[in-house]
């Protein structure tokens, strides 16, 4: 092994991330010149950056690596300039081993992070809360419990309540339903913030796989919605009918839909305008799309950075490259 190896790794790192100082550079050119071992091994780890940058391009690599050789860098160039032609075997068969494991890398999360952000878009009839607001009349609610002090927003009595040892995430019969669910149900963002402060589970879900910005979006409740997300709430979840809460704003208007909503505010007890949430819909779609490809782009770059970690600690590298 080239006893210079970590030296000349660490000045390839400075090349890399332009950060070559005139005496690293001198000390490079020193390096260099001692052996054609030396200058392979310097061309070596220049092709090993270049190759994992390769697969995740960055302004610095829009170039090629010599490109972005300006400066100090320049007295260095002819000196790798005799081992650029030469073929390098080794290190092009791990670069495509390589390759081909980030590759398969990214296939599996890309599936993995559509079917999460998608759903199944055949699932039900329409877009809805499947079987959440059913019968919705018929819900008995315990005398001074969390529940009914959520849904009427009676934010005193949630306080004394959860003091005395409620649990903030207490369910409610079959659908499961917790205070924030109804909270949200009801458009008390006051009451939700409470509840979240006190730690309630924003991602909670009920029994048919709704979370409270789900009900929130389906009723209209944009300021709500609005609050949840900033809160944590994820836009990509998907309920147990494979809808997420952009599929619940996006179906198309139709009476049917407007008739949905009129019984509704009879079953929940609560004045539901269908022509207000039908506008609404339209700035809901805009506010999850946005957060929807917040989160798309969030997960891409975690999945990036950890194939690009993955892929330096297979190259053997000591420092990752910084594109």
């Amino acid at each position: 092994m080239n006893t210079h190896s970590t030296e000349l790794e660490l000045l390839v790192s400075r090349i890399i991330d332009g950060q070559l100082t005139e005496a690293e550079a001198r000390r490079l050119d020193g390096l260099l010149a001692e052996s054609p071992e030396t200058r392979l091994l310097y061309q070596d780890l220049l092709d090993t950056h270049a190759t994992l940058c390769a697969i995740y391009p960055a302004d610095v690599y829009a170039a090629s690596i010599d490109a972005n050789f300006i400066g100090p860098q320049r007295d260095v160039i002819p000196l790798a300039e005799p081992v650029k032609k030469r073929s390098q075997p080794t290190i092009t068969s791990i670069a495509l081993g390589a390759v081909a494991v980030a590759l398969m890398a990214m296939v599996v999360l890309s599936v993995r992070s559509s079917l999460s952000s998608s759903g199944d878009s055949q699932s039900g009839s329409l877009p809805s809360l499947g079987g959440t607001l059913a019968a919705f009349d018929a819900i008995e609610f315990p005398d001074g419990g969390v529940w009914s002090a959520a849904k009427d927003g009676d934010n005193a009595q949630i306080e004394r309540l959860l003091k005395a040892g409620i649990e903030v995430d207490s369910r409610l019969g079959r659908k499961q339903l917790t205070p924030l669910h109804f909270a949200t149900l009801y458009g008390h963002t006051d009451t939700a913030e409470i509840l979240l402060d006190k730690e309630a589970n924003v991602m909670e879900v009920d029994a048919h796989g709704n979370t409270a910005l789900h009900m929130a979006a389906f009723l209209g409740h944009k300021a709500m919605a609005e609050f949840l997300l900033a809160r944590g709430a994820r836009a990509n979840e998907v309920n147990a009918m494979g809808h997420t809460p952009l599929d619940l704003v996006s179906d198309e208007w139709s009476p049917r839909l407007a008739a949905r909503y009129e019984q509704l505010s009879d079953d929940m007890k609560q004045r539901l305008d269908p022509e207000q949430i039908r506008l609404a819909r339209l700035s809901l779609v805009k506010l999850l799309q946005k957060h929807l490809q917040q989160e798309q782009d969030g997960v891409a770059q975690t999945h990036r950075q950890q194939t690009l970690h993955l892929l330096t600690i297979f190259f053997g590298l000591r420092t990752e490259p910084s594109c």
